[in-house]
């Protein structure tokens, strides 16, 4: 088990489980003299009871004329969607700019702390995540990739709103949202990135490939010897690169989800270690046992069309060059070779890294870039994507939600035109979580650095006395909460687990409580408005540097997190023994 499993799986045993009841008769309303939450509009149900198996299905819309350049004037009659080729009433329509907005952003209250994008000033509806992969990428290529970025950033225009990410052993923000030229590229140059220990490891090695050519006959049979050995080996080392690849991209997914339009995710990488098809099963052909990741792909591509977040990977080695490849593109072509070479590199097998970057850019509806030594080109073709895009959502018909890929075809009544969207949704029905698994959910998104925004959010935090102790309040949005209709009043589960964490992301202690919602409708409707809020005591050990506020939808797992620095309420240095 890699480090960063070690360590999620140590810090979700720590959280102790604590279960109440909570029934609505105004106790739990906004607390006095805070800021009414900001709540998004919610989408118009069916009368009746809403039911979390019947979920909206959004995807996000580009279209552009012969020309190249966006449409701007589409309605929503315009646009026909057809679900596995039957017709979809759109319920859900609108047009987003990547604009800023040009009213300033609300002034947050003293010790207050928000997931809430709208709360920072000039991030538009469209954002841009650059993620770096080092993860899955050679040193060598790493540096090219950063020079591609670094030209881009020198020349982003004022519209657009970057951040820069990096993957490695773990996912980390070099910057967040931002258009400042200067400030990107200085944390870009200054990131020197690290050869990656499980790439390298995921190469099986020849001991032929150690010799000279007329000794390869020879020690094939050695090879054959080994063989089995190594690739074990590889195939540990590829599974933790695939999961935790797949766990970054989640969770990238989760941190801009609140924002209502199109999200651009640009993935420079050099590789990915599965070829996969949504509509077949996905193996990696270089096993001689078919490694299966049918659920990290379901998972991640289901997080990342949930979010309206298109990917759009770069390949981070340029234009290829090597004889084992042919020049088409989206397709490598094995020439004949020796044993030696045949085990050169893990990179050189049947498995081709470009049918996977299409797949994921065509399922979230991005495009790929490879065979191309125009980094900045790729990356300025992605941002402009989202100049202008539409957002539909329709509640599928007749679904069952049984985990199959369901194809979606979106289609606009205007001749001449192009149009790009996600190409499918995975139907996965709603998880049903042990304790166990509950925990280990909480504590993967509590020590990420990416708040998740699921969930729209305030937290506050006010010192007692002279103690070590914080009273801790979360304002959320009761609309990012599934509620149901039962007998006339609404009814939901919201998880709120407040921890203290140490500089190596270990949990102090935590206050957890699962509360269930039982709410007339004047105490839902007041809720919807002003938000729902919760306050606790939570004693701080001396060595804690931040406290992490969870809210989560205890029937479908949609959270939203907030961090409260420590050093803002305690001079104290941390206590490092």
């Amino acid at each position: 088990m890699n480090n960063r499993r070690r360590c999620i799986t140590s810090f979700a045993f720590t959280i102790a489980i604590l279960l109440a009841s909570l029934v609505a008769d105004g106790s739990r309303n906004a607390s006095a003299g805070q800021a009414p939450a900001s709540t998004p509009q919610a989408p118009t149900a069916q009368p009746g009871s809403l039911k979390a198996e019947t979920r909206l299905v959004q995807v996000s819309v580009v279209v552009h004329d012969k020309s190249g350049a966006p449409v701007r004037d589409l309605k929503k009659e315009d646009f026909v969607v057809l679900d596995e080729k039957q017709p979809q009433t759109i319920q859900i329509f609108s047009t987003e700019t990547n604009l800023p907005p040009t009213t300033p952003p609300p002034v947050l209250p003293p010790n207050t702390y928000t997931n809430r994008f709208t709360s920072h000033a000039g991030v538009p509806n469209s954002v841009t995540v650059i993620l770096l992969d080092g993860l899955n990428t050679s040193i060598s290529d790493q540096a090219y990739a950063r020079q591609g970025v670094v030209k881009f950033l020198g020349q982003i225009q004022p519209q657009d709103r970057v951040a820069v990410y990096t993957l490695g052993r773990d996912l980390r923000i070099l910057h967040d949202f931002t258009n400042d030229a200067s400030s990107l590229v200085r944390s870009v140059q200054q990131f020197k990135g690290r050869s990656s220990e499980a790439l390298a490891a995921s190469s099986p090695r020849s001991s032929a490939s150690l010799w000279p050519q007329n000794f390869v006959s020879e020690l094939s049979s050695l090879n054959f010897l080994t063989a089995a050995e190594t690739q074990t080996e590889a195939k540990f080392y590829t599974e933790n690169r695939v999961h935790e690849t797949v766990a970054a991209m989640k969770d990238i997914a989760n941190h801009v989800s609140s924002l209502p339009g199109r999200k651009n995710l640009i993935w420079v990488s050099g590789s990915f270690p599965i070829a996969f098809g949504f509509d077949n099963a996905q193996s990696n052909v270089f096993f001689r046992e078919a490694t299966t990741f049918d659920s990290d792909i379901a998972e991640a591509v289901r997080a990342l069309n949930d979010a309206s977040l298109a990917v759009y990977p770069v390949d981070a080695r340029g234009l290829l060059t090597s004889s084992a490849y042919s020049g088409t593109m989206g397709s490598t072509t094995r020439s004949n070779t020796s044993i030696a070479q045949e085990s050169r590199s893990f990179q050189e097998v049947a498995v081709d890294s470009h049918m996977t970057m299409e797949a994921l850019a065509h399922g979230t509806g991005g495009i790929a870039f490879y065979d191309s030594n125009d980094i900045l080109g790729a990356i300025r073709r992605a941002i402009d994507d989202s100049q202008v895009t539409y957002s539909l959502g329709y509640y599928p018909s007749d679904i069952k939600w049984d985990g199959k890929y369901h194809n979606i075809k979106v289609e606009v009544r205007r001749p001449g035109v192009k149009v790009r969207a996600r190409n499918g949704y995975f139907a996965l029905p709603e998880p049903k979580l042990t304790p166990q698994v509950r925990q280990f959910v909480i504590a993967e998104v509590a020590r990420n650095p990416l708040d998740a925004t699921g969930i729209g959010m305030n937290a506050t935090a006010q010192r007692v006395g002279d103690t070590r102790t914080l009273k801790t309040g979360v304002l959320f949005d009761l609309s990012g909460i599934t509620m149901e209709q039962q007998e006339g009043r609404y009814v939901g589960a919201v998880d709120v687990v407040m921890l203290a964490l140490s500089d190596q992301n270990v949990v102090l202690n935590a206050v957890d409580q699962t509360f269930h919602l039982h709410l007339s409708p004047e105490i839902y409707a007041k809720l919807m408005k002003e938000g729902a809020s919760v306050t606790k005591d939570l004693t701080i050990a001396s060595n804690a540097v931040q406290v992490a506020v969870v809210v989560r939808d205890a029937n479908t797992g949609a959270m939203g997190t907030v961090r409260i620095p420590m050093a803002d309420y305690f001079a104290e240095k941390p206590d490092t023994h």
